[in-house]
């Protein structure tokens, strides 16, 4: 095919910003609320302890430890409160006990703390520095996204810090409903999952058709690059959004990763849903089914990481497959497509990949102790190789296994793999454990300050993990499968590993201004000048909805996307006029 450029899509029209009458309403709107609040005495609740080790101007705090939060703390339960389990298509086990009150107000104030950090010395930018109490923006030359604003939106709201939600709602809403100042290119994927994904996010919670609007603004300028790759086949992941020219992450029109380009379906579909504008669902989901008719993957079920843009053109007869970097979210999203909309196409796609991954991509090993996901290399057709290490990215996949023993395996055929009397769901729920697990204990290995890794192996030689890269960046994958896990077998073990590690984060991550990235996890005095966005909407959201009662925000009611935003399922929430199983643009 001969390769052609496609001209960009014009910018969006002038009608998707605010006119100066409408900024000025929402101004007036704001200002009332905020007036409101003061005249009502809403303050958010203190933070009445702090862990050990740590100082506040170079001063320990005095030790005041109280065993129960303040009523209010979790007085907004009843909002989210689950009485109708009558969701018989997958349905979650019944509830089993309260929420841990004391380790979830322990994770609420670790959120009051990320957030005050940021709010006092980064609110008009990206991200805080919390070792130098400075801001840091993504893209050089001005300009900012607000990642870590829009990005803690719903989990401020979830944890019912009602004054530190309203501080973001409306530094978000008085940046995203007007045009966009920011131009340069901005990278789709992120901003896909944190902007579009952390407006909805709230959206879904809040109801504020503002949030939804200042969504669809985001949406229509990201859309110009769903089509703009080679031919208009497949998405390039880099788009100005002040007027719409997109490019891949070479400058180029050419190179795909897997991850960015199959990692937008969740957001546009359930934006298509609640507008009932099908524009956003047709242009994301276009992009799967050109991913499904792209030629000469090796491992049916698998699509390699890296490849052109153009549909028609095979994929490279040297392939790379992963559910770690560049990989991973594209799995998550196939099953969480399912599981929202319940079209059974998008379950089909999962469960080849998910056999896939079981019979090309799992090592165990001999000892029967570790098991893991590593990247794998094929040259033929049927034949991989693995590569031995495995990323703190792939630690997610847990989770996957375990929602996905309880959605897809009852609806699947009984794969030909897998020997009686073993099941499906038995044997998904029996892979998520050993993952988890697996990855717990590389990151809590001793003698490291027992939070996480970024690239690890398994040596037995060594006696087991080895880290090759040493580092951590805050990042949410195995608590977020050990929320999942909790949920969905409801073992304390999984409360009481999550326990564990939000107390070494307290510790070993901590300052006083906010959260550090480490540099080397056996040297705490590696810290590196980073508090991540995804700390606050993933790492601290799935810490603190594991020590809450599981009826706030139950997973037969709600998918999260890939930055922990929740969304409806079809027939709850603002999703609830739309029947699930009805087919998708698919």
């Amino acid at each position: 095919m001969t390769a052609t450029t496609t001209t960009a899509a014009a910018p969006p029209p002038a009608s998707t910003s605010l006119s100066a009458r409408r900024q000025r309403k929402l101004q007036k709107q704001l200002q009332e609320q905020q007036k409101q609040k003061q005249q009502q005495g809403e303050q958010s609740s203190s933070a009445t302890f702090a862990p050990a080790g740590i100082t506040v101007n170079g001063v320990p705090p005095k030790p005041k430890l109280i065993l129960e939060p303040p009523a209010s703390a979790f007085s907004h339960l009843r909002l989210h409160r689950d009485t109708d389990r009558s969701l018989k298509k997958h349905p979650i086990p019944a509830h089993r006990g309260v929420a841990d009150a004391y380790r979830a107000h322990y994770v609420r104030e670790m959120l009051q703390h990320a957030w005050k950090g940021y709010a006092t010395f980064a609110l008009d930018a990206d991200d805080l520095q919390p070792l130098s109490a400075t801001p840091h923006n993504w893209y050089a030359g001005g300009g900012t996204l607000l990642n870590t604003a829009v990005d803690a939106l719903s989990t401020l709201f979830v944890a019912n810090l009602t004054a530190e939600y309203e501080v973001a709602k409306e530094a978000v809403l008085m940046h995203y409903l007007r045009p966009s100042t920011l131009r340069r290119h901005v990278n789709v994927f992120e901003t896909t999952i944190r902007v579009l994904g952390g407006l909805l996010g709230a959206y879904e919670l809040d109801g504020d058709a503002l949030l939804l609007e200042a969504a669809r603004g985001v949406a229509d300028r990201l859309l110009p690059a769903l089509d703009a790759g080679e031919g208009g086949a497949l998405p390039l992941n880099y788009v100005n959004l002040a007027d719409g020219t997109a490019r891949d992450q070479y400058g180029g029109k050419t190179w795909i990763v897997l991850s960015q380009a199959g990692s937008l379906q969740l957001e546009f579909q359930y934006l298509s849903d609640v507008t009932g504008d099908p524009v956003y669902a047709e242009k994301a989901l276009a992009v799967l089914r050109n991913l499904a008719a792209k030629p000469g993957s090796n491992i049916p079920g698998l699509v390699p990481s890296h490849f052109t843009a153009a549909a028609q053109s095979p994929f490279h007869k040297v392939q790379a497959y992963g559910v770690g970097p560049n990989s991973d979210s594209y799995y998550e999203y196939l099953l969480k497509l399912y599981v929202a909309t319940g079209d059974a196409r998008f379950m089909d796609m999962f469960a080849k990949a998910a056999d896939a991954m079981v019979m090309y991509m799992l090592q165990e090993s001999p000892d029967g102790v570790f098991t893991y996901l590593p990247d794998i290399n094929s040259q033929q057709p049927g034949v991989a190789t693995p590569n031995q290490m495995f990323h703190h990215l792939s630690c997610f996949t847990g989770g996957m296994f375990a929602l996905s023993s309880l959605t897809t395996c009852p609806h699947r055929a009984h794969p030909a793999h897998l020997p009686a009397p073993h099941t499906c769901a038995s044997q998904e729920l029996l892979i998520a454990r050993k993952l988890t697990s697996t990855c717990v204990a590389t990151a809590t290995l001793p003698d490291t300050a027992g939070v996480g890794f970024e690239l690890a192996g398994i040596e037995l030689q060594k006696g087991g993990p080895v880290l090759y890269d040493r580092g951590y960046s805050l990042r949410p994958e195995i608590v977020e499968s050990v929320f999942y896990l909790w949920r969905i077998t409801g073992d304390v073990v999984w409360r009481e590993v999550g326990w564990k590690l939000a107390q070494k984060l307290n510790t070993r991550c901590r300052n006083a201004v906010g959260f550090h990235v480490l540099n080397d996890v056996y040297d705490p005095a590696s810290a590196f000048d980073r508090q991540e966005s995804f700390f606050l909407a993933e790492t601290l959201k799935y810490l603190y909805l594991l020590f809450s009662d599981d009826s706030l925000i139950p997973l037969d009611r709600y998918v999260f996307n890939t930055e922990a935003h929740p969304l409806s399922i079809r027939g709850h929430g603002r999703r609830k006029d739309v029947k699930w199983g009805t087919k998708t643009p698919m």
